[in-house]
């Protein structure tokens, strides 16, 4: 790679060929970077490279704007498509959206990349039906490219989605974005054994344990806690506290039997109680027959009083949901208090009349916000 800075070279220090590209990149960005990407463009001195190692070495950093602009229009037409562009196979279609991606990972395309993290779970949705091979892999450079560059925790979701899946390749990528996600929605990096990336791992044990405990399965799992005992190298009581937290709210399944059996062979006191001591306290949602179903029981009575304590349990769901990933407590909970908001209130309030339901828009945003957090699943709709 040339030690010149880029927004430094002029065509007379690079390949004719390469200088040829960008005099037709200036006229016309879209054309000349759909040509590069399928591979119609002689790069001359640079084309023993791939697109995302060649293009870094002489393209001017003062026209990355208009490249970060052309590869998101090129990246929403190919999304358009229902069939290959004229004259392209597949195999050189996954190799152009393959470097279309990688490009992101190695220049500064925010706009591009932006839009990228903004419809995740559509190209993922979309990409499932691209070309891809071994050598040739969209979605790898796809997760990767959104990975590598989080400004904030928007992703969280579509991480853990990924994790439930239950396909090896692609959860370790989404534990990788789960590690590279900030600890909040400013930026701060997290420094510390991330309580999503936790519950990433028991998702994806719970898929693999579902139904049988399979030997290959098991190795599976404990080979990538394994490598995260590996990156994140605390005492094994630590790690038994982090695995507890994130075990203990799980519902109890014959999956999540056979997964604490897993966890045994490295981890035996995850599965025992919680040691009595000072210290903090685990990161927990509400409990609804303990914390919420009481203060439905006083709702009608007592709304005005009500309302803000049941405000105050949803906003403990958010806050776990938003530091763990886990969203299933929020929504069951949502679905239940959207429910006993719909039906009709038994006397008069100063909020409802008798027969009315009690809060019809109310149960409304519930529903929307446990939609958001788990479009999969049906408690939300």
């Amino acid at each position: 790679m040339s030690n010149t800075p880029a927004s430094a070279i002029n065509v007379d220090m690079i390949d004719p060929s390469a200088a040829a590209w960008l005099a037709r990149f200036g006229d016309n960005a879209d054309e000349a970077l759909n040509d590069l990407l399928l591979g119609q463009v002689w790069l001359g001195g640079y084309a023993a490279a791939e697109v995302p190692q060649a293009l870094p070495q002489f393209f001017p950093t003062t026209q990355e704007e208009q490249l970060d602009n052309a590869l998101q229009r090129w990246l929403a037409v190919q999304r358009q498509r229902d069939a290959l562009p004229e004259g392209v196979t597949a195999k050189q279609f996954a190799q152009a959206l393959a470097d279309a991606f990688t490009l992101l990972q190695g220049m500064s395309l925010p706009r591009c990349l932006g839009w990228c993290r903004g419809q995740a779970r559509a190209l993922w949705a979309w990409l499932q039906g691209q070309p891809s091979y071994a050598s040739r892999e969209p979605r790898a450079a796809f997760l990767r490219a959104l990975a590598l560059q989080q400004p904030n925790r928007d992703l969280l979701q579509f991480w853990m989605s990924l994790c439930r899946q239950g396909q090896r390749t692609w959860t370790q990528l989404a534990l990788f974005g789960l590690r590279r996600m900030p600890q909040s929605d400013d930026g701060t990096p997290e420094t510390s054994l991330p309580l999503a990336l936790v519950n990433g791992l028991i998702d994806f044990g719970l898929v693999l344990a579902r139904g049988r405990d399979d030997p290959a399965r098991k190795k599976q799992w404990l080979s990538e806690l394994d490598f995260l005992s590996a990156v994140y190298p605390m005492s094994r009581d630590r790690w038994a506290s982090r695995l507890r937290e994130a075990l203990a709210v799980r519902a109890t399944t014959d999956a999540l039997r056979t997964l604490r059996h897993w966890v045994d062979e490295r981890h035996p006191a995850a599965n025992q109680p919680v040691p009595v001591r000072a210290g903090r306290r685990p990161l927990a949602p509400p409990f609804y027959d303990d914390d919420i179903r009481p203060l439905l029981t006083r709702f009608d009575s007592d709304p005005g009083a009500v309302r803000p304590a049941l405000l105050a349990q949803l906003a403990r769901h958010l806050e776990y949901a938003k530091a763990s990933g886990d969203s299933y407590s929020l929504v069951i909970s949502h679905h239940q208090i959207a429910r006993f908001l719909l039906k009709p209130v038994s006397l008069t309030t100063e909020f409802v009349t008798k027969g009315g339901a009690r809060d019809a828009t109310w149960a409304l945003a519930l529903g929307q916000l446990s939609a958001v957090w788990a479009p999969g699943n049906p408690h939300g709709w």
